[in-house]
């Protein structure tokens, strides 16, 4: 009878080799390639891209009558143009047309371009 061969596993070093064998040949196994938009763990039914579409939200404020809260949600107001507005309101009375509104100090040509869209003089509502 011969001695066992030296190079026999035990059954319990045989179920590690296994194990370790089986998880590289997952690590390996590679369903389409890898790519760096679709790594290897997604399948490609799983993989959708879609860009969401920019939201425009439109709103409109009444300069004539908005506080100061209701002012700083306007582009480029903060709460010292809003105070400014406010001040000019209060000196001046109503704003007679929107492009009066640059009267204010610190409302040049581009700042009163960005919240044209937003401000109107009276309640009636912007037209959808």
């Amino acid at each position: 009878m011969s001695s066992p061969s030296r190079f026999i596993l035990r059954q319990h070093d045989q179920i590690t080799a296994s194990l370790l064998l089986g998880i590289v040949a997952l690590c390996c196994w590679n369903i389409g390639g890898e790519t760096p938009e679709r790594p290897i763990w997604q399948i490609p039914s799983q993989i959708q891209h879609q860009t969401p579409q920019a939201t425009e939200y439109r709103f409109q404020i009444n300069v004539n009558q908005a506080s100061a809260e209701e002012l700083m949600e306007l582009p480029g107001i903060g709460e010292k143009l809003a105070e400014a507005i406010l001040q000019h309101r209060a000196a001046v009375g109503p704003f007679p047309t929107l492009e009066s509104v640059m009267d204010v100090k610190g409302i040049g040509p581009k700042k009163w371009e960005a919240m044209k869209p937003h401000i109107r003089l009276h309640d009636e509502r912007p037209d959808p």
